[in-house]
């Protein structure tokens, strides 16, 4: 019987452990527009994969993208797309977590803001996959709102 109880808590633990969380805010008390193209702040260097990962995803959301290393000044119609990523190294480098913002291109203002951690006990997480559901989740939001928005 306690060998049984030990076993339970013991895969519970692991499970638990396991689990990566995401989470995302949108503007509550600001109009959020709705855009056809996106600007990607570009990072270079050793998130070059990181850069390509967040276009692909945001192509997939049917997004005009473009991308540069600074931020344009005045952007109108369009998201200003930033990020950051942390990698950490257990036998190989592997991504602990990614967050991204999203800003009008107009006024610079955050729209909404979304991010995903690994757990303690980590995964090996394909850097695409992270990136375009975090992508997908945010503009799931970002156009409830906006619909919410027009009504």
């Amino acid at each position: 019987m306690r060998i049984k109880l030990f076993f339970t808590i013991g895969i519970m633990l692991l499970l638990v452990g396991c689990a990566s969380t995401t989470s995302m805010v949108v503007d509550p008390g600001s109009r959020v527009p709705q855009y056809d193209s996106a600007y990607v702040v570009k990072h270079g260097g050793n998130s070059s994969d990181m850069d390509d990962a967040l276009t692909t995803a945001l192509l997939k959301q049917h997004l005009n993208v473009k991308s540069g290393n600074k931020a344009p000044v005045s952007s109108m119609q369009q998201y200003i797309v930033t990020y950051s990523d942390h990698w950490y190294w257990d036998l190989v480098m592997y991504l602990k977590a990614v967050s991204i913002s999203i800003k009008n291109g107009t006024n610079h203002n955050i729209i909404a803001q979304g991010s995903w951690e690994n757990s303690f006990l980590h995964s090996y997480p394909d850097v695409n996959e992270v990136m375009e559901n975090l992508v997908h989740k945010l503009f799931q939001k970002i156009r409830l709102k906006s619909a919410e928005s027009d009504n």
